[in-house]
């Protein structure tokens, strides 16, 4: 996956042990691509990160006798944080280590991350994921046992319900230790939409500067009886609704 490391030659020639990316002739092309400045040719291999992750990205590249061309359609964030989701399975634990943003051009669709795993913990490790105001962040249907937590989750939009997260079905999931912030429904839910299961906790999650037509911040809809969904130590702040419920 190019989003990765670019290995873009051969260790032909040892000599050129930490040689400076300025000996090496590399050509990118691609739409809105940064190459950040940090790339060393080392025993000849080039280890070159791009960011951000643009599709349609070709890369040249030659070292004396040496060469390497390839052409890639690279994933946006949401697109690779999907596939993150997808590849730790049911009882799995999915740990970021930078901040995700949809990255306009390169994500596609606006109804947020699909996240089903039953048993399923999103590891934010203080780092946000911002969807820019373009999408929805998360639609979570029967996604069993699940947990967010250490996150911050920002600029999330949905013309239609839950503007952060789109929430359906889960019995006994948990948001913590969480921000979710500046977030946008068209219908209910500014942060969140809960539509029926049971069991949801919400512990030390603040709701800021949500907005909706109803719910600013939180919007339960088809709750059945039996259901119980907690709020503990978490805080509201600035969150409004046009019509109903703020």
């Amino acid at each position: 996956n190019l989003n990765n490391v670019y290995n873009v030659l051969d260790a032909t020639n040892s000599t050129n042990e930490n040689c400076a990316l300025g000996n090496l002739n590399l050509t990118l092309i691609g739409e809105n691509l940064t190459v950040q400045d940090s790339a060393v040719l080392s025993k000849g291999v080039a280890d070159v990160p791009i960011a951000p992750v643009y599709k349609d990205l070709s890369l040249t590249a030659s070292f004396g006798s040496a060469s390497y061309n390839k052409t890639s359609s690279l994933l946006g964030d949401f697109a690779i944080l999907a596939e993150l989701i997808s590849a730790a399975g049911e009882n799995g634990v999915v740990n970021l280590d930078r901040n995700y943003n949809y990255i306009i051009g390169a994500d596609t669709g606006n109804s947020g991350i699909m996240v089903s795993l039953k048993n399923l913990t999103i590891n934010g490790n203080g780092f946000t994921v911002n969807a820019n105001g373009k999408s929805r962040i998360f639609d979570i249907e029967n996604a069993h046992n699940l947990t967010i937590k250490n996150i911050t989750l920002t600029n999330g939009y949905s013309n239609e319900h839950g503007g952060a997260i789109y929430w359906k079905g889960a019995k006994y999931a948990t948001i913590r230790d969480t921000i979710i912030k500046n977030s946008h429904s068209n219908s209910q839910g500014g942060a969140i939409y809960l539509n029926s299961g049971i069991n949801k906790r919400f512990i030390n999650v603040t709701f800021m500067n949500n907005t909706a037509l109803t719910g600013g911040a939180l919007a339960f809809m088809d709750q059945q009886s039996g259901d119980s969904n907690l709020i503990y130590g978490s805080t509201f702040v600035n969150n409004s609704a046009s019509s109903s419920l703020g």
